[in-house]
């Protein structure tokens, strides 16, 4: 959408302002505090993409273009959290053979990690002598995996012309379902993009992308064909499209043994894809992708010299401008290194797909550049097999088959360890966690005004600065008593608590304690309430869009809220100087994590915790969780948990009303809450009894 950055700008100038901003910011308080908010988070991307633009231009020669790529590489190995160090054994076996005639097709199995199985089909040419140029087919996400009949065309056309495929399932599709119950025989969480969420968002916590565990199949794949005779070492190559080809993408990257990529249905820009679409699948949302100056485009100068073809459906939804924009950056990349001749863009007037012109020019890349050109590119009649005579296992499935471990449980040992190995937070580790500067600026009101008395409380309407170049609304509450008792933040973050936030009348719990005689601050943070996600498209809902968003961003809804918090904390300070009034803070719902991080980090005397988790550990070690996108802080557990957090807020009591268990279910006792918390009871933490806060006793 377009921005209104500059408004919103204007908005936070309004105390020294002159009459012209101070009508800018008229108007920029009278858009819906959601629009806003949203011009705000699209400015954030706008400079993000600009300083990724500007490191790109200053890439000129070939010298500098290749130390681009290599920086490239490193940010995006950073960004997934690295690849597996240890390459065990792969335990690779044949388990059945399909004769047709000129192809035949090799049903196969493979550990990619100790215990994680890949289920594979091997398409080898029987005529021709050897040995054979090598693709590994990235499969798209399609149910099917591997076996989706678009896929197959690819797959046998190229065995056809003298190319050994490897054709492999990516996690939770095909024979790789993660979640699959054997009582209803498919996924308990939905095939595909369900599954990478559900499954990825985890993976956050533990500092790693989801992504990390598709490249490494990828790695795996090729060290399975270097086992093979009739493979060419040399003459190794990666298609795949729509989840394919970001597959295809992130091995051009982290690869280097790759000799001739093609991406189908996924190059775009993110300029195009942010404003259009939005973010998509985990696998391709790399935590501070974004922050970290990157965009499609390096991608494919990552890649360089190795010859690169990009095909692009224009009215695909990945949108083909930006496709366009991408190459025409690429272009002069490879030209500047001498290997314009190695990179190219195939279109094609159709919708998202691999559709016959697209396969087609995929095969005459690899073919230019394997086989000089021969055997032409049209692609003739296929015969497609069904996905049962396709099968790797006698089952079907990995998990029945070989009780395959799955990327929940390799995430799990991951942040089992990081627990017993992480320092104790600090401080500053948690400053840089939650990307919160050494100082905040002093809080400051842009917008001020009665909006009359809320069942006799005195109320003001305010814009709290909470960030730059964006304000936040807030109601402040007064007690009746000339001495109030102290001070009170409230953030609800429950859905029931938009429609409250919606008018001018405070909630319950902003009214309850200002009765007992606190300045009560109720604030709208941001990704609740008024800001909770409102953009949705693609399938996704718009909780992970405003989550996926902030995660490219390099940050996090709750490293927001934090701020947020903190930020509303100090401006009740200044309002209430005492320093012997009471401090509370008050949260719920999404907001409570965010809530912890705050008094860890600021001196409250009281922590009323609402309906929220009281565990990361809990969150990761859940299979089937219950749990927001806005909830999930990439690299919490490299840092600390909510636990320690809770402790670390002491001499502050911390008060639990109603917690919930990773899996929706309300803690009750102090065994189960012990239980979900998994380390040792804070003394300053008290467990509510009952349904009500003691103070609506």
């Amino acid at each position: 959408m377009p921005s209104r950055a500059l408004l919103v700008l204007a908005a936070t100038l309004v105390v020294c302002a002159t009459p012209q901003t101070q009508r800018e910011a008229h108007a920029a308080q009278d858009a819906t505090p959601a629009a806003r908010f949203d011009d705000w988070l699209d400015a954030q991307a706008e400079q993000a993409l600009s300083n990724g633009a500007r490191k790109r231009s200053d890439a000129s020669t070939a010298e500098e273009i290749r130390r681009r790529a290599t920086e490239v590489r490193r940010q995006v190995l950073e960004a997934m959290g690295g690849l597996p160090a240890e390459r065990a054994p792969l335990n690779a076996r044949i388990t059945g053979r399909l004769d047709r005639g000129d192809y035949r097709i090799e049903r196969l199995v493979f550990e990619s990690l100790p215990g994680f199985f890949v289920a594979a089909n091997l398409y080898v040419p029987t005529t021709g002598s050897g040995p054979f140029p090598a693709l590994l087919g990235t499969a798209g996400h399609s149910d099917e995996g591997k076996a989706a009949p678009i896929y197959q065309h690819v797959w046998i056309s190229l065995a056809r012309r003298g190319i050994i495929v490897l054709a492999y399932d990516p996690p939770g599709q095909g024979e790789r379902l993660e979640y699959f119950d054997p009582a209803t025989g498919t996924s308990r969480v939905g095939i595909g993009t369900p599954e990478h969420r559900h499954a990825g968002q985890q993976c956050l916590l533990t500092g790693t992308s989801i992504a990390r565990y598709f490249a490494w199949d990828g790695v795996r794949a090729i060290d399975y064909l270097l086992t093979r005779s009739d493979v060419d070492p040399k003459r190794l190559g990666v298609a795949g499209n729509s989840g394919g080809g970001t597959q295809t993408a992130w091995l051009a990257v982290v690869e280097e043994r790759l000799s001739a990529i093609n991406s189908s249905c996924y190059i775009t820009s993110w300029a195009e894809l942010w404003k259009e679409r939005g973010p998509q699948d985990m696998e391709q949302v790399l935590p501070g992708f974004l922050a970290r100056g990157l965009d499609f485009s390096d991608l494919i100068i990552a890649a360089q010299p190795r010859p690169y073809l990009v095909s692009s459906a224009i009215q695909d939804f990945f949108p083909i401008d930006g496709a366009r924009a991408t190459m025409a950056e690429v272009r002069r990349a490879y030209e500047a290194i001498d290997a314009a001749d190695r990179v190219a863009h195939a279109e094609h007037d159709d919708k998202h797909g691999w559709s016959q012109p697209l396969r087609e020019a995929a095969y005459a890349w690899f073919q230019k550049w394997w086989r000089g050109g021969a055997a032409g590119s049209a692609e003739g009649d296929v015969t497609i097999e069904t996905a049962e005579a396709l099968r790797a296992t006698p089952t079907g499935q990995v998990a029945t088959a070989f009780e395959s471990r799955t990327i929940f449980d390799v995430n799990l040992d991951r942040a089992r360890r990081l627990k017993q190995t992480r320092s104790s937070a600090t401080p500053a580790s948690l400053r840089a966690l939650l990307q919160l500067p050494d100082e905040f600026p002093a809080a400051s009101a842009v917008h001020r005004e009665d909006v009359g008395p809320t069942r006799g409380l005195r109320t003001e309407r305010l814009e709290l600065t909470v960030d730059t170049n964006l304000t936040l609304r807030a109601l402040l509450v007064h007690p009746r008593e000339q001495r109030p008792r102290g001070t009170v933040l409230v953030a609800d973050g429950r859905e029931s608590a938009e429609s409250e936030n919606a008018s001018d009348e405070p909630g319950e719990a902003a009214r309850a304690w200002a009765e007992r005689g606190y300045v009560a601050l109720e604030l709208n943070v941001r990704g609740a309430g008024l800001l909770a996600p409102s953009r949705q498209d693609g399938g996704y809902s718009s909780d992970y869009q405003l989550a996926a968003r902030a995660w490219l961003l390099g940050t996090s809804v709750v490293a927001w809220q934090a701020r947020d918090l903190l930020t509303g904390l100090a401006f009740l300070e200044q309002q209430l100087p005492d320093p012997a009034s009471e401090r509370v803070l008050h949260v719920a719902g999404i907001v409570t994590p965010a809530g912890l991080f705050a008094a860890a980090q600021n001196d409250v005397n009281a922590l009323w915790v609402e309906e929220g988790i009281v565990s990361y550990s809990d969150l990761a070690a859940t299979r089937d969780y219950r749990a927001p996108a806005r909830l999930f802080l990439p690299g919490v557990l490299e840092v600390t948990d909510l636990p320690e957090l809770m402790a670390l807020a002491a001499p502050a009591t911390v008060h639990l009303v109603r917690p919930l268990a990773a899996d929706g279910e309300i803690i009750r006792t102090e065994a189960h809450l012990r239980r979900r918390m998994g380390s040792a009871f804070p003394d300053n933490v008290t467990l509510e009894k009952g349904d009500r806060l003691l103070f609506r006793n």
